[in-house]
């Protein structure tokens, strides 16, 4: 594990060839071998996330498990546990969030991507699902039913615009203001 310089970073146990490049206050967990963090301050990679990079900004965090996760930049983003191959570009409190213990068995929440803007929330259980930018756009997941395959609301996506909301599956929405979809292979745009 390597250290370029910085101050206070610290790379844990077991993180063998992970690398912080500076910065202030950055850590890579136990167990995350190739995790890197080029720079920034107070970002994190958690524990078991190997393969997992921030390149910089600051407070970002990629959370336990969350394997080949990628943060380029911005403040307050957070990928969550076991939300492997997600990618936040950058941008303000962005949230991708997995569900807790169910990645061994959930492909539905792998590989969701967030862009940029702000405020933007891809759900559990919404793998698979985009959001280009704008502010306040989120993907959600039908949450965990009998069948954890069958609760999912994957591959929905919200180029931009603001407060607009995807529930069902392979449902899009271009943009606007205020709009929602709520049944699969829906289309919402403008305002509502």
């Amino acid at each position: 594990a390597t250290i370029g310089g910085g101050r206070e970073n610290a790379i844990r146990e077991r993180s063998t060839r992970a690398a912080i490049g500076g910065g202030y206050l950055n850590t890579i967990g136990l167990d995350a071998p190739y995790a890197t963090i080029g720079g920034g301050r107070w970002n994190d990679i958690g524990n078991n996330a190997f393969s997992t990079a921030i390149a910089g900004g600051q407070n970002n965090d990629v959370h336990t498990n969350a394997t080949h996760a990628v943060i380029s930049g911005g403040r307050d983003n957070y990928i969550s546990t076991s939300e492997c191959y997600s990618v936040i570009g950058g941008g303000v409190a962005n949230r991708i969030a997995g569900q807790p213990g169910l990645a061994a068995i959930n492909p539905y929440d792998f590989c969701a991507v967030i862009g940029g803007g702000s405020n933007n929330y891809i759900h559990p259980n919404a793998g698979g699902s985009f959001i280009g930018g704008g502010g306040g756009n989120s993907v959600y997941g039908k949450g965990p039913g009998i069948f954890v395959f069958d609760s999912h609301s994957s591959y929905g996506v919200v180029a931009g615009g603001q407060d607009n909301s995807v529930w069902g599956d392979y449902s899009a929405i271009p943009g606007g203001r205020d709009n929602e979809t709520t049944e699969a292979y829906s289309f919402a745009a403008g305002y509502r």
